[in-house]
This record gives C-alpha cells, structure tokens and sequence, in this order.
C-alpha cells in the first residue's frame, strides 16, 4: 500500500550563511550526488545486455544529448561498428558507456533532500551540528507548489537495464533508491536533471516553520528570531528539547519570538 503523502518535510542544517539564505531568500541549493556522504548514492548496475540496433539507438541518444546531432556519414560508420564488434569488444564499449552514464548524470543532477521527521536524534546530529543547529519545516501539503519523492531502502545493490528501461525507471532507480542501512533518515527528495550546483527559489509560504536545536546558543537562537520577523509570511519557531526521562526530543512551539 502507497504510503500517505507527508503534510510536512524538515530539513537539517548547520546554522551558517547557506541556511540563513534559506530563509532570507527563500531559495534551495541543489547538489550533485558527487557531494554526498554516500559513496553508493545514484550508482546504480547498469545492465547492457541489448541488440546491435538497441545500442544503435541508445548511442545516437547519447551523441546527441552530449555532442550534438549526430551527422548522417557517422551515423552509418557506427552502425557499420556496432553489427561487427566481437563480444569482447562489446563488453569493453558496455563498460566505457556504463562510466560515462553514471559520471555525466551523477555529476549533471540536481538534488535536494529532505525527511519526514523533525525529532531523530541521529539526524541532529549528523546534518545540524550536533544538536547546535537548526531543522526547517516546509508545507509538503499541495503538490502543485511543491513536491518531494520518497526514497525507497533495500539491501541489495540496484541493478537496471539500460536499454529496455525508461527513462523514468531508470531515473527512479537511481536517485530513490539507498542502502538499508540510511533507512532512519526516511528521506524524500526533488531531483532536477542538468540542475546541480544551482539555486531553486520557492514560494516564501513553504517554509513554515524553524526548529531550534536542544543545544543551540542563545545568541544564535536570537538570530533566527531576527530573520523569521523579517519573513513575508508566517514562519513558527520551536524548540528542541530533551526528554526528561528518555531518549527522545520533544519540539515545542516558542509562542512568542520575545520569550528568548
């Protein structure tokens, strides 16, 4: 069964310039999966089991997408090529095509990630300085404003043809699809092909909320008041806080900015 669609995302973060941007500017940085703390992120088995004319076809995809529209002369020389290549051959032009694909993709794609949970402790602290930080909330409610795909965990290592698969599948198989063990972070993402190391601007109304981690100074708390009264909309602001008596953080609302 489909899980329900999350009212709410949150993403972690340390409390530096980038973040403040988040909210002044209303704005998200997009990364390449190059920059993650996840070596096996987006590299996925290529599958390259196909006919003479699949990989035809695929090759002139790819010339064109990186080289522009393949001339006719070359066309015929490749065709000519790839009909009378031996296996060994073949199995040396999969493994050429199958780093290419992955470098210039995982290279080229924008991502942006974010969770479901705004009370993992591990999340804290890992992604916001070890509880210093900051976790935002955005309105993940109306998916013609803004929309976030879930990613789907699993313990053996994807694998995909490359040449039967479309286009879609293979892009879901890449990006929203993770280790096992990353599965506490219960991650959703947005992913922009051709869009990494580039900013993404959303509607100020999004962002709708600032949680305050359980040990972040009281100066930089004060900072973040600053910002969230200057916001066109409402943002709340909250307070991680741990629990008494258990491993846990309860996040409450701090009604009024004046209280800190």
């Amino acid at each position: 069964m489909d899980e329900i669609r999350p009212v709410k995302l949150y993403k972690y973060r340390h409390w530096n310039d980038n973040t403040k941007k988040i909210l002044i500017n209303n704005e998200l940085y997009f990364q390449s999966a190059e920059n993650f703390n996840d070596p096996f992120d987006a590299n996925i088995i290529l599958d390259m089991d196909a006919t003479p004319a699949e990989w035809i076809s695929r090759a002139v995809l790819l010339h064109n997408h990186y080289g522009g529209e393949m001339p006719k002369s070359e066309y015929q020389k490749m065709c000519s090529v790839l009909y009378h290549i031996t296996e060994e051959e073949r199995a040396y032009f999969s493994k050429n095509v199958t780093e290419l694909v992955t470098q210039e993709v995982r290279k080229n794609t924008g991502i942006y990630c974010f969770t479901k949970s705004e009370d993992n402790i591990l999340m804290w602290s890992h992604y916001a300085n070890e509880h210093k930080g900051i976790c935002l909330e955005f309105d993940h409610s109306a998916p013609a404003l803004f929309s976030a795909a879930k990613v789907n965990y699993c313990f053996d290592y994807p694998k995909v043809n490359y040449f039967t698969s479309t286009y879609d599948e293979l892009m879901n198989i890449r990006y929203f699809t993770k280790a096992k063990d990353w599965e506490y972070e219960q991650e959703y993402r947005i992913v922009i092909p051709d869009f990494s190391s580039q900013i993404k601007a959303i509607e100020s109304q999004i962002i709708t909320g600032a949680i305050c981690g359980c040990c972040m100074p009281d100066e930089d708390i004060k900072e973040v008041i600053a910002i969230l009264q200057d916001r066109p909309t409402p943002t709340m602001l909250y307070k991680a806080e741990k629990k008494k008596y258990g491993f846990g953080l309860d996040i409450v609302p701090i009604k009024q900015y004046g209280n800190i």
